[in-house]
C-alpha cells in the first residue's frame, strides 16, 4: 500500500456464494457477469475458518487476522453498561482493517455493508455500516437515530433514503423469488423474524440488498477510490430460508412447495449476478476486482 496505486481494488463480498451453484449456472448462462470473471480472471476454492461465523470470517478478510487477534468471535456480545445482548461493534476490533491501514498510507477507500463495522471509523474516504439496514441481532435500533451509520457523519442523511423500508417492499418486487398469491404475500408478517414464515421472512433482507446495491453503486460511480469494498448479505439469507426447497429435498416436497419457494435461491444467484454487473459496469477498464465469499 505505500507503492503508489494506479488501479482502482473493487472487493466485493458475497455472502455464502458457492461454487456448486455458481459452475452450473455458469454453464447454462444464467449468471453471465461471473463467467466474465471466471473466464478473464483466476479464480479458486476458500478455504474458510472455524467456527464459520460470518461476523468472524468477515473481519478476517478485513484484515488478514485469524478471529483469536482480531477480538471479533461471535455474532453478539453483552454491553457492559446495560447488560444488553447487542451485535459485536467495530470497537472490540483489535487490530486495523484494511480501509484503517490504506487511509493510513494516504488512499482514499470506501466500505459499504461491512459486517461488524459499525461505529463507523474515521478514514480518508467513507465508510457505510452494517446498521444502515436491518440488524437480525438488533433490529429495533438499526438506522433508527443511531450515531456512527456513517463516516462523515452527514453521508447518512444521503443514503438512508435509500435503504428502502420493508413495508414498502411490493408483491412484483419479490415475486421473481416468491412464486406466491399477491394475497398471502400482503398477509405474511414480517416485523420480525419468524420460523416458517418464508414469505414475510425475506422482505427485510430482500429491502437491506435493495439498499446496500443503491448506496454502493451511488458511492462507487464517483470515482476517485483507491480501494472499495462492499459486502452483500442477500444470497446467504435467502439459502437460509429456502436451501431445504432445493435438490435434493425438493423431490419429496408437495408441489406447491415445490412451486412456491423452489427457485428462490438460483434466482437470487441471478439477481446478484446482475448487481455485480451493475457495479461493475460503473468503474473503468483499470479496476482489480476480487470476489469473495
Amino acid at each position: 500500500l505505500r507503492t503508489p496505486i494506479s488501479l482502482l481494488r473493487a472487493i466485493i463480498g458475497i455472502d455464502s456464494a458457492d461454487w456448486e451453484m455458481i459452475h452450473p449456472m455458469v454453464a447454462r448462462g444464467e449468471l453471465p457477469t461471473l463467467a466474465r470473471l471466471l473466464r478473464d480472471g483466476a479464480s479458486a476454492p476458500c478455504t474458510t475458518l472455524d467456527p464459520p461465523l460470518s461476523p468472524l470470517l468477515w473481519t478476517s478478510i478485513a484484515t488478514g487476522r485469524t478471529p483469536d487477534e482480531h477480538g471479533i468471535l461471535d455474532f453478539i456480545t453483552r454491553d457492559p453498561k446495560t447488560g444488553r445482548t447487542v451485535p459485536v461493534t467495530s470497537t472490540l476490533r483489535r487490530v486495523e482493517a484494511i480501509w484503517n491501514i490504506a487511509s493510513d498510507a494516504g488512499r482514499r477507500v470506501g466500505a459499504v455493508g461491512w459486517l461488524a463495522s459499525w461505529p463507523a471509523e474515521e478514514i480518508a474516504g467513507a465508510i457505510v455500516t452494517d446498521r444502515l439496514a436491518f440488524h437480525p441481532f438488533d433490529p429495533a435500533a438499526t438506522g433508527r437515530a443511531v450515531e456512527g451509520l456513517t463516516h462523515p457523519a452527514d453521508l447518512a442523511a444521503e443514503v438512508r433514503p435509500l435503504m428502502p423500508d420493508p413495508a414498502s417492499v411490493s408483491f412484483d418486487s419479490v415475486s421473481r423469488f416468491l412464486r406466491v398469491a399477491p394475497e398471502a404475500f400482503a398477509a405474511a408478517p414480517f416485523d420480525t423474524y419468524r420460523p416458517g414464515q418464508l414469505i414475510g421472512n425475506i422482505r427485510r433482507p430482500w429491502a437491506a440488498a435493495e439498499g446496500y446495491r443503491c448506496v454502493t453503486k451511488s458511492l462507487y460511480a464517483r470515482g476517485g477510490w483507491d480501494i472499495f469494498l462492499t459486502y452483500f448479505e442477500f444470497l446467504d439469507a435467502t439459502s437460509h430460508l429456502f436451501v431445504q426447497h432445493m435438490e435434493p429435498a425438493l423431490a419429496s416436497l408437495p408441489e406447491e412447495a415445490k412451486q412456491a419457494f423452489g427457485g428462490a435461491v438460483a434466482e437470487a444467484y441471478r439477481w446478484q449476478d446482475r448487481v455485480l454487473g451493475e457495479i461493475l459496469s460503473l468503474g473503468g477498464e483499470k479496476t482489480i476486482v476480487v470476489i469473495v465469499s
